[in-house]
């Protein structure tokens, strides 16, 4: 006894078809994908500026940013970056930053550097027309994290108080001989009058 048992096939032609359709969506996807990223640059900062030029680099680098990117304001102090954009404000600790890169956008037109925070978390995208101002931008907040770091660890403070008794003992020096040049010339002109 055979049973009547009817199958819902697809013919062979559709079902390549459809296929084919799956496969170039598939490669399609990963090619929008692809062309969406951006290309890192392998960038190792160097901690070769001063302090003033550093925090200098940073500013000049936010406040050059192209149209649109840039935010309306922008504040560079020793400890932390400030952006104001559209009555947002985002702040951004030298001490917190994990890490930082430098990628090139998907169609070559700009660089941009991004700032991670010790979680993880994008604090900051900073975008300029150079490679060079980007490599520029990334030691200068390189050397602010090194002294973000420095002021820590209490080393930064007792290093400034040592500067300082090097500077007053300096003046100390120069006014004593002041004190003495300006006695041995009173001395001098002692000397040097008549006896009446």
């Amino acid at each position: 006894m055979s049973g009547n048992t009817e199958t819902s096939t697809v013919p062979t032609g559709q079902f390549v078809a459809r296929n084919r359709v799956a496969c170039i969506a598939a490669v399609a996807l990963c090619a929008v994908a692809i062309g969406c990223r951006s290309a890192r640059v392998d960038y190792v900062p160097l901690a070769s500026l001063s302090l003033a030029a550093a925090r200098s680099i940073v500013l000049q680098v936010l406040e050059e940013q192209p149209h649109g990117l840039a935010p309306d304001q922008a504040e560079v102090s020793y400890d932390k970056i400030t952006t104001h954009r559209a009555r947002r404000k985002t702040i951004t600790y030298f001490n917190a930053i994990d890490s930082l890169d430098l990628h090139l956008d998907r169609r070559g037109n700009y660089y941009f550097v991004r700032i991670f925070d010790n979680a993880g978390d994008l604090r900051l995208r900073v975008w300029m027309r150079e490679l060079e101002k980007g490599k520029r931008f990334m030691d200068g907040v390189r050397v602010l994290m090194a002294n973000a770091s420095l002021e820590e660890n209490g080393e930064f403070r007792a290093e400034q108080e040592r500067l300082k008794e090097l500077r007053e003992i300096t003046e100390s020096i120069e006014r004593i001989k002041r004190e003495r040049d300006e006695q041995r010339r009173t001395l001098e002109l002692k000397v040097e009058e008549p006896d009446a």
